[in-house]
C-alpha cells in the first residue's frame, strides 16, 4: 500500500510540475505533436504555442544487412506497450515469419504463457542493450519491426528500425505515426485483425519497398533547439 502511495505521488509531482512549468513560460518546445495535445488536455493554456522539435538520431548507427524471416519489438514489457495483441495475432496462424521479443517487465510470465503452443515460433531475449553486438546484429537482420504501444511519444527504437531498413508497423493513436510518416504501415492500437491483414499483406509481397531513415541528426535537432530558445 505505502509502495503504490508512493508511486502515485510521483506521478501527481511530476503531472503538477509539467503543468507550473509550461502555465510559467509562453512556449514550450515537444518532440511531437501528440505529446503536445497531451500537454494543452492537463490544462496549459490553449493559447501557448507548442513548438515540435523531432529528436536528433545518428542513422549511422545501424545499417540494413540481409534480411532474416524475423518479426522484431523491443521495449518494456508493459500492458500499454501491445506486446500481447502482436503475440495474440500470430499465435494461430504462420505467416512464415520468427517472433523475436527484446525487453524485461512485469508483462514477462503472461506473455511466455501466451506463447505457449504458438504456431509462430516466439523468442523472448530478455533486455538488450542497443548498443551490443547482439542487439545490432538482431535489427539489422529482421525485416519486420513491430511498436503497437496505445501510448507513447516519438520513438527512439522506430528510428533504429528504420535506418537499419525494417518494414515498420506501429500504432496510429500516438507519437509513433508522426515517426513513421509514410515509411510504414499504421495499425488502431489492439487491433488483431489489422495486425493480421498487414503481415499478411507483407508476407505475399516480400519485395516490399523500405524507406530508410537518411536525414535526422542530433546536430540539426541542437540548432532547432538554440533558434527556439533565441525566438
Amino acid at each position: 500500500m505505502k509502495q503504490n502511495l508512493g508511486k502515485f505521488s510521483i506521478v501527481f509531482f511530476l503531472v503538477f510540475l509539467m503543468v507550473f512549468l509550461a502555465n510559467c513560460t509562453k512556449k514550450l518546445d515537444q518532440i511531437s505533436i501528440d505529446n503536445g495535445k497531451e500537454l494543452i488536455k492537463i490544462n496549459v493554456e490553449s493559447s501557448t504555442p507548442v513548438n515540435v522539435i523531432r529528436e536528433g538520431f545518428d542513422h549511422n548507427k545501424f545499417k540494413p544487412r540481409p534480411k532474416k524471416k524475423i518479426i522484431l519489438s523491443t521495449g518494456r514489457l508493459l500492458d500499454r506497450k501491445g506486446f500481447q495483441y502482436l503475440i495474440r495475432s500470430v499465435q494461430n496462424k504462420s505467416y512464415g515469419y520468427d517472433l523475436h521479443i527484446c525487453g524485461m517487465g512485469p508483462m514477462m510470465s503472461t506473455l511466455k504463457e501466451l506463447a505457449k503452443d504458438s504456431r509462430t515460433k516466439i523468442v523472448f531475449h530478455g533486455w538488450l542493450e542497443n548498443n551490443s553486438e547482439e542487439y545490432k546484429n538482431l535489427i539489422e537482420s529482421s525485416e519486420i519491426y513491430c511498436l503497437l504501444s496505445s501510448q507513447e511519444n516519438s520513438s527512439i527504437s522506430l528510428l533504429e528500425a528504420m535506418s537499419a531498413g525494417c518494414v515498420l508497423i506501429t500504432s496510429n493513436a500516438t507519437g509513433c505515426k508522426e515517426t513513421v510518416g509514410k515509411a510504414g504501415f499504421n495499425v488502431e492500437a489492439k487491433n488483431i485483425n489489422e495486425i493480421r491483414k498487414i503481415l499478411s499483406y507483407i508476407s505475399k509481397n516480400p519485395s516490399i519497398s523500405r524507406k530508410i531513415l537518411k536525414e535526422r541528426k542530433w546536430n540539426d535537432t541542437v540548432q532547432s533547439y538554440i533558434v527556439f530558445l533565441e525566438k
